[in-house]
C-alpha cells in the first residue's frame, strides 16, 4: 500500500507541477490521471472507467487567465483513488468523491500560486548576479516541492490510510461548506478574466469585450462561433484600417536598423532556439499570482542570452526584462510570442535599438489575444474532440482511450507549437523593426486584441457562474431577485462580479484580491446571498 501511495502522490504532483507540458499536461484531465492512478493501484481498467466518467462532467473545464473554476486535478486523482479504495464495481461512484475534492483542491491551487511568488524574487536576485543556473533552479526545484506538499502529500495520505479515511472525509465535509466552496469555484474565473482585461483593455477596444459577452448571453453562441466572427472583424479592420506613413526620420532609423542586420555579428544557433522553444513549455512550472508565467519565461530566456552574450554582465542586463508579468496560452498558439522574442533578442545583440519597454510592449500586446485564441483552440476544439474519443473508448473498457489522448495531444502540441514559434522567429527577423515604426504591428495587435476581448467576453459569460437565491414578496406575489437581474440584462451578475474584480486589481495586489474573493464568496454563501 505504501508503494501505491507514493506512486499516486507522484501522479497527483505531476498533474499540477507542469515542468514540461509536452510530458505531463494531459495529466490535468481525469481520463489520463484516473488511468494512471488505477494502474498504480493495480486496476487500470477501473481507473480508466472512473477517469472517463469524471472527465465527462469536466469536459467543458478550462482555466481562463489561469484561474481554475475548480480543481480538475483533485477531481481526477482523488475521485478515482477514493472509488477504488471504496471497492465498488460501479465507476460512477467516483463522481460522488470527485466534486467535493475538486472544491477542496482549489485551496491547493491557490496555495501553490501564492507560495511560488517567493521563487520569482529569488530568481531575480540570481539573475542580477548573472547566475543563470540558479534562475533555472528556482523555476523547477522549489516549485516541485510546493506542488508535492499541496497535491502529493494529501494523495499519499488518502491512499496510504486506506478506505476508512474515504468515508470519514466524505462525511466530515458539511453541505454548507461544499456549497460555499462551489461559490468560490464559480467566482474564481472572474479573477483570471480580470487579469487579462487589466493588460488588454483600452477605451478604444473595451466595447469588444462586451460584444463577446452579450453575443454569448443573447445569441447563445459558443466560444468557437464568437472566435470566427471576431477573426472576420479583425481581418476587416486590418485591411481597411489606416496605415500611417513613415516620416523621413523614421525611414532613416529603419535604414540604419536594416544595415545592422544585413551582416549580423551574431546569430542564434538552432540548438539555442530549440531549447528556448522547449523551455517555453516549462513556463508554468512555477506559476504564481504575482507574475503568473514570468519566472518560466525568464527561464526559457536564459537560453537566448547565454547564446548571444558572452559576459555575465551582459547576460544579467538582458535577462532582467523577462521577469515581468506574463500569461498566455503557451503550448499551441503562444509559442509565436517566444519566437518573436528570440528574433528581437537576436536583433538587439546585433545593435538594433529595441528598448526593454518596446520589447515587453510586443509581449504584452500579444499575450492576451494569443490566450483568447489559443484557449479557444485548445479547450474549445482539441481537448473536447480528443477527450470525447478517448472517453468513449475508455467507457467500453479499453485502456486505449486514455493512451490515445495521452499520446496524440502532445504530438499535436509539438507540431503546432514549433510551427508557430518559427513563424514568430522568421517573421520577426524580417519585419519586426518595420512593424515597430510603421504602425503595422499596432494594427495587428489591435486586431488580435479584438479577437481576444470578444473571446474573453464569451468566457466571462460561460465560466463565471454565480447567481442569487434571494427572493421577496411584493403585493402578495413572490419575486426572485435573480429573475429581475436576468430581465434587466442576461448574465448581469457574472458581468458585475467580473468588472468588480477588474476594479479590485487596479487597487490591490493579486494575492490580496484572491483572499478578498475567497472570503467574500464564503460569506455570501453562508448568508444565502450567492449560489451557483
Amino acid at each position: 500500500m505504501i508503494i501505491q501511495a507514493i506512486l499516486v502522490a507522484l501522479i497527483s504532483t505531476l498533474s499540477a507541477w507542469w515542468f514540461c507540458t509536452i510530458a505531463n499536461f494531459t495529466l490535468i484531465y481525469p481520463l489520463v490521471s484516473g488511468f494512471f492512478v488505477g494502474a498504480a493501484m493495480g486496476d487500470p481498467v477501473m481507473g480508466a472507467l472512473c477517469g472517463a466518467n469524471i472527465n465527462l462532467v469536466y469536459m467543458g473545464w478550462m482555466a481562463p487567465g489561469g484561474a481554475q473554476p475548480s480543481s480538475i486535478q483533485y477531481a481526477g486523482v482523488f475521485g478515482t483513488a477514493a472509488a477504488i479504495l471504496a471497492g465498488s464495481s460501479d465507476p460512477t461512484i467516483a463522481l460522488t468523491f470527485a466534486v467535493p475534492f475538486s472544491m477542496l483542491g482549489m485551496l491547493a491551487d491557490q496555495f501553490v500560486r501564492t507560495v511560488n511568488v517567493v521563487w520569482v524574487h529569488a530568481a531575480e536576485k540570481a539573475a542580477e548576479k548573472g547566475d543563470l543556473k540558479k534562475v533555472r533552479f528556482y523555476n523547477f526545484v522549489p516549485s516541485f516541492f510546493v506542488c508535492f506538499f499541496a497535491y502529493g502529500v494529501p494523495a499519499f495520505l488518502l491512499v496510504g490510510y486506506g478506505s476508512g479515511v474515504v468515508t470519514t472525509i466524505s462525511n466530515a465535509i458539511p453541505e454548507s461548506l461544499t456549497n460555499a466552496l462551489a461559490v468560490v469555484g464559480g467566482l474564481m474565473p472572474a479573477l483570471g478574466i480580470a487579469m487579462l482585461l487589466k493588460f488588454m483593455v483600452t477605451k478604444k477596444l473595451a466595447a469588444f469585450f462586451f460584444a463577446g459577452y452579450f453575443m454569448a448571453a443573447y445569441l447563445g453562441l459558443n466560444t468557437m462561433a464568437i472566435t470566427i466572427f471576431s477573426v472576420c472583424i479583425a481581418i476587416a479592420f486590418f485591411f481597411f484600417g489606416h496605415q500611417p506613413s513613415n516620416s523621413a526620420e523614421e525611414a532613416a532609423e529603419e535604414a540604419e536598423e536594416a544595415a545592422a542586420l544585413a551582416e549580423p555579428k551574431v546569430r542564434l544557433s538552432k540548438k539555442a532556439r530549440v531549447l528556448h522553444w522547449l523551455g517555453s513549455y516549462s513556463c508554468e512550472a512555477a506559476v504564481n499570482y504575482e507574475r503568473m508565467m514570468g519566472l518560466g519565461r525568464a527561464y526559457s530566456g536564459t537560453y537566448l542570452v547565454k547564446d548571444l552574450y558572452q559576459t555575465k554582465e551582459e547576460q544579467s542586463s538582458r535577462l532582467k526584462k523577462y521577469f515581468t508579468f506574463f500569461n498566455t496560452e503557451p503550448s499551441f498558439i503562444g509559442p509565436v510570442i517566444f519566437g518573436l522574442e528570440a528574433s528581437m533578442e537576436e536583433q538587439i545583440a546585433n545593435g538594433v535599438d529595441i528598448k526593454d519597454e518596446e520589447f515587453n510592449a510586443v509581449r504584452c500586446g500579444l499575450m492576451g489575444p494569443m490566450a483568447g485564441v489559443g484557449d479557444a483552440l485548445v479547450y474549445g476544439i482539441v481537448v473536447p474532440i480528443l477527450a470525447a474519443i478517448g472517453c468513449n473508448m475508455a467507457l467500453e473498457g479499453s485502456i486505449a482511450g486514455p493512451l490515445f489522448f495521452f499520446i496524440l495531444f502532445p504530438v499535436l502540441m509539438c507540431i503546432c507549437g514549433w510551427a508557430t514559434y518559427n513563424i514568430g522567429y522568421k517573421q520577426g527577423k524580417k519585419a519586426i523593426t518595420t512593424f515597430l515604426s510603421s504602425g503595422i504591428l499596432n494594427r495587428v495587435i489591435e486586431g488580435c486584441s479584438m479577437v481576444g476581448l470578444m473571446v474573453i467576453g464569451c468566457l466571462a459569460f460561460s465560466y463565471v457562474n454565480v447567481s442569487t437565491p434571494l427572493s421577496f414578496t411584493i403585493g402578495g406575489y413572490g419575486a426572485a431577485l435573480q429573475d429581475m437581474f436576468d430581465m434587466i440584462c442576461a448574465g448581469a451578475l457574472p458581468l458585475i462580479m467580473t468588472l468588480l474584480t477588474w476594479k479590485l486589481l487596479k487597487k490591490f495586489k493579486v494575492t490580496w484580491v484572491v483572499l478578498i474573493m475567497i472570503l467574500f464568496s464564503i460569506a455570501m454563501s453562508y448568508l444565502g446571498i450567492l449560489a451557483v
